[in-house]
Parts: C-alpha cells; sequence; structure tokens
C-alpha cells in the first residue's frame, strides 16, 4: 500500500486489490448526491455517514443480483431509479477462447434500482483494429458518468457516447484513433457543460466536449501514458481506488472477498465477506444509500438493505 499526498493509493499488494473501499475522512460531499461516476458525484470516493453493511454473502445480505452480458472493470453508477454498468463480449472474453475482433461489443446496461431488473441494454460495434489483447482488464475498463440529461460513456477509439435515460444515443465523438496494450480506463467527468476526457491512451490529449452535442470546446496535447480519471478540486491524483463511507475501509480482491477494517491506526478486523461466483471484480465499489454495489465479470450486486 502507498500513501501519496494525503490519498491512499493500492494495486497488487497482499490482497491483490481491485478496489479499496473506505469511510469518513474526505469532506465536500453533497449528502444524498447519487452516486454518479467513478468514485462519487464529486470524484472524491466519499460515501458519507451511510450505514454501510459490514458482511454479506451468495446467501446472505444481498438485496438483488443480475446477470451480465459479460465482463468489465468499469464500476456500476447511480441517477434516479437506474443503476448504469458497461461490459464487453465476443472477444478476449475470460473462459470463453475463440471469437474475433470482429465479434467484440460493448454493453451499456441499465438496471431498476430497487430490483435489479434489467430495463434496457445498449450493445455498441468496436471500430477496428483493437489490441489482440488487453492486460488484466478486457475492453469496458471505463466508468459511465450520469447526470439529468442521461449517461455518457467512453470507449476508447470506439468513442464518447452519450445516451438519455430511455437508452436513446443523443451524440457519439470521436477522440482519437490510438490502442495500447494496457487499455483504455480513464473514466468520463461531467462539470458544468463540458464532458472531460482523457484521451491521452487515443490521442496524447485531454479533451473537454460540450455536454449537450459532443462538440470539442477544448483540447491540450501531450498527455502521454496516463490512465488517470480527472478530478476537478483538491490535490488527488486521480488513480485512486478508493471509497469514504463511516470511518471503515472496505478491501476488495479480484476473487471477491472483502475485508472490513477501521479507518484507525490498531488494525481491528470488523467484517469479512466472500462473495466469489467464477469471475474477476475489478471494478470499484459504488453506493447507493445504505447498500453497496459491485460488479463481477459475471454478476451487479447490491449488497445490504435487503
Amino acid at each position: 500500500m502507498l500513501r501519496a499526498g494525503g490519498w491512499v493509493a493500492c494495486g497488487g499488494v497482499m490482497f491483490n486489490l481491485a478496489a479499496l473501499l473506505l469511510s469518513g475522512f474526505l469532506a465536500g460531499r453533497c449528502h444524498g448526491e447519487d452516486w454518479s461516476a467513478f468514485r462519487g458525484a464529486d470524484g472524491q470516493g466519499d460515501a458519507g455517514k451511510a450505514q454501510l453493511p459490514l458482511q454479506w454473502g451468495e446467501n446472505e445480505n444481498i438485496a438483488w443480483k443480475t446477470e451480465l452480458p459479460g465482463p468489465g472493470a468499469s464500476s456500476p453508477v447511480v441517477h434516479g431509479r437506474h443503476v448504469y454498468v458497461t461490459c464487453y463480449s465476443g472477444f478476449f472474453v475470460p473462459g470463453q477462447p475463440g471469437g474475433t475482433q470482429a465479434d467484440l461489443r460493448r454493453h451499456l446496461i441499465c438496471v431498476e434500482r430497487t430490483s435489479g431488473k434489467v430495463l434496457w441494454q445498449r450493445e455498441l460495434e468496436a471500430k477496428l483494429p483493437e489490441e489482440e489483447r488487453i492486460r488484466d482488464h478486457g475492453f469496458a475498463a471505463s466508468t459511465p458518468a450520469c447526470d439529468a440529461a442521461g449517461v455518457v460513456v467512453f470507449f476508447g477509439k470506439t468513442g464518447v457516447i452519450a445516451f438519455d435515460h430511455e437508452g436513446h444515443e443523443k451524440w457519439r465523438a470521436d477522440v482519437g484513433s490510438k490502442t495500447h496494450g494496457w487499455g483504455s480506463s480513464a473514466s468520463p467527468v461531467l462539470y458544468r457543460n463540458m464532458v472531460l476526457i482523457n484521451a491521452s491512451v487515443e490521442s496524447e490529449s485531454l479533451r473537454a466536449l460540450d455536454r449537450r452535442t459532443g462538440r470539442e470546446i477544448w483540447k491540450v496535447d501531450g498527455i502521454k501514458e496516463s490512465w488517470n480519471t480527472p478530478v476537478i478540486a483538491g490535490s488527488g491524483t486521480g488513480r485512486v481506488e478508493l471509497l469514504l463511507a463511516g470511518g471503515r475501509i472496505y478491501y476488495l480482491t479480484r476473487e471477491g472477498r472483502t475485508i472490513v477494517v477501521p479507518a484507525a491506526p490498531k488494525f481491528e478486523e470488523l467484517g469479512r465477506s466472500d462473495l466469489r461466483d467464477g469471475g474477476q471484480f475489478n471494478g470499484s465499489f459504488g453506493v447507493d444509500g445504505n447498500r453497496l454495489l459491485v460488479r463481477s465479470d459475471r454478476y451487479l450486486y447490491a449488497i445490504g438493505g435487503k
């Protein structure tokens, strides 16, 4: 575990961490806001005073469980009655040999927040050629961002695509055509009238797109080998897998085990849960009130508040 600039960064040490969930230190989150983007509405990973569950399992404390059409490393986000998550299928799917780049599809899934019912799904063809292999996380690593107008997804060279909450495509924007063996993973950020995209992989640029039309407002070149999601305020580096909630830290491994400890100098195990389902847990936790949202390669789970 590495500490830098007041942030806690983790990756692969001891627990082979896919995500880290904390609670109660960062100020500034407007409590009651939906968890509408990567690390929440303000990008700080602060779940406020949410009373999140300490323990769960396959048959314990699961509000609902929804099968997904494929794997992905994106995190679930929430707006109104909807939960959104992305996946990919057809090519380079763990445990499914075969398939070609021509079979590669990206998916945006909209799930009903209280029941887990799939309300709609959009399937998108990939712009080719893509990488033959992506290290670790595959072809759907960027977390969606949503607001009152709808939801925005980023699928690398395939582009930035905006939908309304009924699933109608509103616009799409091309931000570059390059690929990388580590893939594309930065998530879109909605700020005022803009969609901010770190397109370092695709075009070595940071771009601001018009939220309503997708038209480019400005671009900064020379952004090389950066996979960070932009952060608007504070001194965060952008690459943090943290979720803050109620003075506790939640460690999520790629296998689906979670260990809960206090956010305090003295170690104490508060809870241990096992949700292994045969897939990898490469995304971070999301928050829906007092529930946790988490996805594996196979399912989307709502934990607690049953």
